[in-house]
C-alpha cells in the first residue's frame, strides 16, 4: 500500500461528506470513492457509510503521463485570454464524445484504469473526486474534463471540486473538517470561530520525482490560488538513488528562497505531510531533510505519520473513547500507566493542592505514545494546560533539556516574543542516556527549543539486557552506544557534529558506577566530536524540566488572555 493511497480520502471525507450532502440527499447504500493522481501512479479507496475505508487498487502511469507531468505552465495571464480558441476546440471535441485534449486523453487513460479497478472491486459504478498533484502545467480543467470523459458522476456544485493533493492529504489527516457539514453555511469550527491558519508543506516522494508544495491553510477546501509555491525535481526520484545531501539541499533552497530571500524572514513552524511510495518515503531521506532544514532555519516541523496507520486505528480509537465515557482508562496500557503515576501525583497533591498544574515527561519507546500519557493524565484528574506547544506532555529528552536550562526563552509571558527568541537559540545535537536497573535507553535528537513536537519516527535504542540490575560489562555498554552513534553519524558517510550534548538521566544507583558516563564520553570523542556531559540530578532532571514547561504553559496562557 502507498501513502498516496489515502490522499483520495479527502475526496470522500472532505468533498463528499462535507459538501455533497449539503446539496442532495444520499441513499443509505451509497458508496463513494476517492482517486489520487501522483506524478507516476494513481490509487483508489472506497468510503462506506459507516466511515469504514477500504483500499482498492494502485495503477502505475505510462511514460506519456509522466512526461505530461513535466509540462510548463502558462507564461502569463495573457495566455489565458489568448487561449480562447483552444477552449473552443476543447468544447467541440467534448461534444463529439472525444477527450477535450491530448493531455486529457493521457490523464483519462490512467484515471479510467483506476476507476475500472475500483468498480470491479465494489461491483457497481462509483462516485468520486480526484486529487491531483500541484504541478506547473497541470490544471484542474484537465482533471474535470478527464473525469467527465470517463463517466465519473459529478457529486455537487460549489465547493465540491477535485482537490489538489495538499488539500486532500490535509483533510485525510483530519485537519479542519467541521462536524456540522449540512448545510454548507454551518460548516464552521465547533466553537463558531474560524479555523487556525497552518503553514503546510507537502512532500510527495516517489520513484520518479520529489515534489514540494507550500501553502497556508485554514480549511480543508479546494481554492483557486493565483500562484502556488512549488518545487518539482525529477532528478531526485528515489529510483535514481539520490544522495541525501542533494535532497536536503533541494528542501533548503526551496524554503530559504521563499522565506529568507523573498519575504525577508525565516519560516514559521509548519506541518509537514509526507506522501508517496512507501519504498521511497520509507528510506527517511525526505523526513530527515525537512526536519534538519527547518531546525536550521529556526522553525519546528510537525511531521505527519502514515495515513494507513491512522485509518486502521479508528476502531481502537472508538473503543478508547467509549471506555473514557464510562469512566474507565482508555485502554489496559493507560490503566497500567495511570497506576504507576497515581502515587507520585498523590504525593505532589499534598504539597501543591488540587487540581495540579502538571506535565508528564515520558521515555521515547516504540510502543509508548503521547495519547497514552494524555489519557492517563486525564483519567487521574490532571487538567489540560492549554493547546500551546509548551502544554504538550514532553518526551524525556525535551524535559531533560529544559531541566538543564536549555532551549528556554526569557520572555515567557508573551508567545510571539518567546517564539521569536526561540528561533534565535542555537540548535544542539543531543543524546539522552537513561540508565536504570531495568534498561539502558539512548535517544538522539537535534533540539533548539524545549518544545515537544511530533516526529514520524524517533532515533532511539533500548536494551533491557543492559539495565544495571544485570550488572552488565562495560564493554557491552560500549558496543551498544558505539553501534547506535555510528549509525547516526557515520552511515552512510561520516558527518559527526562538533559537539554532542549528553543528558544523563535514570536512577542515581545505576549511574553511580560511572559506566554509562565513561562509555558515552569515550565513544563520542572517538567519533570525532566533543562530549558536553550534563549529569546534574539525574533522578529528577526530567521532572524538573516538565515542571518548568508546565509553569511556562500557564504563563503563556495568561499572557494570551491579558
Amino acid at each position: 500500500m502507498t501513502l498516496s493511497f489515502y490522499l483520495f480520502l479527502v475526496c470522500a471525507l472532505t468533498c463528499w461528506s462535507q459538501y455533497a450532502a449539503a446539496y442532495h440527499a444520499t441513499s443509505t447504500d451509497t458508496l463513494t470513492v476517492g482517486f489520487a493522481l501522483t506524478v507516476d501512479h494513481a490509487t483508489a479507496t472506497i468510503r462506506h457509510n459507516s466511515t469504514f475505508f477500504e483500499d482498492l487498487a494502485k495503477v502505475e502511469a505510462s511514460e506519456e503521463y509522466i512526461k505530461l507531468m513535466q509540462s510548463p505552465p502558462y507564461a502569463s495571464l495573457g495566455d489565458l485570454w489568448n487561449d480562447i480558441p483552444r477552449q473552443r476546440e476543447r468544447e467541440a471535441r467534448k461534444q463529439k464524445g472525444l477527450p477535450a485534449s491530448n493531455d486529457v486523453a493521457v490523464i483519462a487513460t490512467l484515471l479510467k484504469a483506476i476507476k475500472d479497478a475500483a468498480e470491479a472491486s465494489v461491483g457497481a459504478s462509483v462516485s468520486a473526486l480526484v486529487s491531483f498533484p500541484a504541478l506547473p502545467g497541470l490544471y484542474q480543467e484537465d482533471i474535470v474534463d478527464a473525469a467527465y470523459y470517463i463517466g465519473l458522476e459529478k457529486l455537487a456544485k460549489g465547493l465540491a471540486r477535485h482537490p489538489h493533493e495538499l488539500i486532500a492529504a490535509y483533510a485525510g489527516h483530519g485537519y479542519d473538517l467541521c462536524k456540522s457539514y449540512n448545510p454548507v453555511k454551518r460548516c464552521v469550527p465547533d466553537d463558531g470561530g474560524s479555523f487556525a491558519t497552518r503553514t503546510v508543506l507537502l512532500a510527495e516522494y516517489t520513484q520518479t520525482a520529489l515534489l514540494l508544495h507550500l501553502e497556508g491553510l485554514n480549511g480543508a477546501v479546494e481554492l483557486s490560488w493565483p500562484n502556488m509555491y512549488l518545487e518539482l525535481q525529477f532528478d531526485l526520484g528515489s529510483s535514481r538513488m539520490p544522495d541525501e545531501q542533494d535532497v536536503r539541499n533541494s528542501v533548503l533552497n526551496f524554503l530559504y528562497h521563499h522565506y529568507n530571500e523573498r519575504l525577508g524572514r525565516g519560516p514559521p513552524n509548519m506541518t509537514v505531510i509526507l506522501v508517496g511510495d512507501p519504498e521511497s518515503v520509507g528510506d527517511g531521506k525526505v523526513q530527515r531533510a525537512t526536519k534538519i532544514v527547518l531546525e536550521a532555519l529556526g522553525a519546528h516541523a510537525e511531521v505527519l505519520a502514515d495515513l494507513k496507520d491512522i485509518f486502521d486505528d479508528w476502531p481502537r480509537q472508538a473503543k478508547r473513547s467509549m471506555r473514557k465515557k464510562l469512566g474507565l482508562p482508555a485502554s489496559s496500557e493507560v490503566g497500567i500507566i495511570a497506576k504507576a503515576l497515581k502515587p507520585v501525583i498523590e504525593v505532589a497533591g499534598t504539597y501543591a493542592g488540587s487540581p495540579l498544574s502538571a506535565l508528564i515527561s515520558f521515555p521515547a519507546l516504540p510502543g509508548l505514545y503521547q495519547e497514552d500519557i494524555a489519557d492517563a493524565a486525564s483519567y487521574l484528574g490532571l487538567h489540560e494546560l492549554g493547546r500551546l506547544l509548551e502544554a504538550s506532555h514532553p518526551h524525556e529528552d525535551v524535559a531533560a533539556y529544559a531541566g538543564n536550562g536549555l532551549g528556554l526563552c526569557e520572555d515567557y509571558h508573551n508567545e510571539e516574543k518567546c517564539r521569536e527568541e526561540g528561533r534565535n537559540l542555537t540548535s544542539r545535537h543531543t543524546l539522552l542516556v537513561e540508565h536504570t536497573e531495568s534498561a539502558l535507553l539512548l535517544h538522539h535528537d537535534i533540539l533548539r527549543e524545549s518544545i515537544e513536537t511530533s516526529w514520524l519516527d524517533l532515533d532511539l535504542a533500548t536494551s533491557f539486557d543492559l539495565g544495571s540490575g544485570g550488572e552488565p560489562d562495560e564493554l557491552d555498554i560500549q558496543d551498544f552506544v558505539l553501534s547506535f552513534l555510528y549509525h547516526q553519524y557515520y552511515y552512510p558517510t561520516p558527518h559527526p557534529p562538533d559537539s554532542i550534548t549528553v543528558m544523563m538521566t535514570g536512577s542515581f544507583e545505576s549511574l553511580n558506577d560511572g559506566k554509562a558516563w565513561r562509555v558515552t564520553k569515550r565513544v563520542i570523542e572517538a567519533l570525532g566530536a566533543k562530549a558536553e556531559m550534563l549529569e546534574e540530578n539525574p533522578n529528577f532532571i526530567a521532572a524538573r524540566g516538565a515542571a518548568e514547561l508546565a509553569w511556562r504553559a500557564l504563563k503563556l496562557n495568561e499572557g494570551g488572555r491579558s
